[in-house]
C-alpha cells in the first residue's frame, strides 16, 4: 500500500486571519503616520517663517514714519497647506513669532 503524502500549505481560514490582522494594524498605524507628517510639515513651515523673518529684519529694518514696522505677517506653504505667522514688536508677546 502506498502511504498518503500530506501537502504542507496554509488553509483559507489561516490566510483570512492573517489578512484581517494586517488590516487591523494598518487601520491603527495609517492615522498615526499621517499625524506625524502633518506635525513635521507645521514645524518645517515655522522654521521657514523664522528664517524669513530673521533675514527680513536683518536686511531692511522697515522704518515707517520714523518707527519700526509694528507688525509683520508671514505666509508659508507646505504640502498644499498655508501657514500664517505674525510678528509684532508692540504687544505682550513682543518679539515672538506667533
Amino acid at each position: 500500500m502506498k502511504a498518503k503524502q500530506h501537502k504542507k500549505a496554509f488553509t483559507i481560514v489561516e490566510l483570512v486571519i492573517v489578512i484581517a490582522v494586517i488590516g487591523i494594524l494598518a487601520a491603527i498605524l495609517i492615522p498615526a503616520f499621517s499625524n506625524i507628517i502633518a506635525r513635521a510639515n507645521a514645524k518645517a513651515a515655522l522654521s521657514d517663517a523664522r528664517s524669513t523673518l530673521t533675514s527680513f529684519l536683518a536686511e531692511n529694518l522697515e522704518i515707517i514714519d520714523g518707527q519700526l514696522a509694528a507688525s509683520i505677517v508671514i505666509f508659508t506653504t507646505k504640502a498644499r497647506n498655508i501657514y500664517v505667522y505674525g510678528y509684532s514688536n508692540h504687544f505682550a508677546d513682543s518679539g515672538k513669532l506667533l
